[in-house]
């Protein structure tokens, strides 16, 4: 199978350091939808702003920001592999970057 018709999705734990609470973190491709959505807390979204054509960020109660979505994905990069995800972190420090880990859709 055509890795641009495989749905991506892909989910990253992260604890927050200010309330040490964990917050799930995820990102979306949508291929028929042309777009990519990265969830950023699981609380309700009671406000949307397009701040950008096509980039529209998702608010909850506290006005904090819960998802962005990206629309016209293929457009905004067009060379884009959706097959393939490689994601770094970078110590609060600043000093030190963890290994970069790679996820395809097939080991979601």
């Amino acid at each position: 199978m055509d890795s641009e018709n495989i749905p991506f999705s892909a989910v990253f734990e992260s604890k927050s350091s200010a309330h040490n609470e964990s917050c799930i973190m995820r990102l979306k491709i949508d291929h028929e939808a042309d777009a990519l959505y990265l969830t950023l807390d699981d609380s309700e979204v009671l406000e949307s702003e397009e701040v950008s054509p096509g980039i529209i960020v998702d608010y909850n109660s506290d006005n904090h920001v819960v998802g962005i979505e990206m629309l016209y994905l293929s457009k905004r990069a067009p060379k884009l592999d959706t097959g393939k995800l490689v994601f770094e972190t970078v110590s609060t420090s600043g000093s030190s970057l963890t290994q970069p880990s790679s996820i395809s859709p097939a080991e979601h």
